[in-house]
């Protein structure tokens, strides 16, 4: 089974840092992911629309110029781009999650045509115009409750599906693979839930503890 550094990996370091990318990689994640939100033309990677959790900072990030995000801190280290991130990467694969439909035109724009980036948001358009933009990019549709949405990533040409772990059953994984998808599910921080996600055949997990979680999924 797949396993992606949530954030980075949230759990060892700030998540969605430049450390939290190479903490995931030196952990063994196959993969890392990333949120990505569209400010003043810049791709910022931070999760949340507001600065108050994670920065040094308060407030709306889309109230912020492209110039001053370069002075807000996370523990220390300068709010990444997806430029940083991806040049932090090796040859595994980067998970960017689109947090706002703007983003999606940009972040299509930046892709060389690598194969090592899996795109996925919750906003079904964001998808729908990566699709249109640059149709080689590998979607992935997140859903809280995915198996209402298999049509959904149907429609969009998704080759993935995710979901929260408490809705991945083998009812779904076995409808969606049947449907030509992989199923990951997150956010997957307990061996033993681990472990049942393997059983059912799911395909990949997002966990903040890689290194906790890594050495347990390469045996199952």
């Amino acid at each position: 089974m797949y396993v992606y550094g949530h954030r980075g990996a949230a759990g060892e370091a700030p998540e969605n840092t430049r450390a939290a990318v190479r903490q995931g990689l030196a952990a063994g994640s196959d993969g890392i992911e990333i949120d990505v939100r569209l400010v003043d033309g810049a791709v910022v990677v931070l999760h949340d629309a507001t600065l108050d959790r994670t920065t040094s900072a308060s407030g709306l990030v889309y109230e912020r110029s492209a110039q001053s995000l370069e002075s807000i801190l996370i523990e220390g280290e300068s709010l990444p781009l997806l430029a940083d991130i991806v040049a932090e990467m090796d040859a595994r694969r980067l998970n960017i999650e689109l947090k706002d439909v703007a983003v999606a035109q940009v972040v299509a724009a930046m892709w060389d045509g690598r194969a090592d980036w899996l795109i996925s948001s919750f906003l079904p358009e964001a998808l729908a115009r990566i699709a249109v933009a640059a149709p080689g990019l590998s979607l992935a549709l997140c859903s809280d409750q995915p198996s209402q949405t298999l049509q959904v990533a149907l429609d969009l040409g998704c080759q993935a599906l995710h979901g929260p772990c408490s809705q991945i059953n083998g009812d779904l994984v076995a409808a969606a693979q049947k449907s030509g998808f992989q199923v990951a599910a997150y956010t997957c921080n307990d061996r033993a839930q681990a472990q049942r996600l393997a059983v059912l055949g799911c395909d990949a997990i997002f966990t903040d503890r890689p290194s906790v979680l890594v050495p347990g999924c390469a045996q199952w």
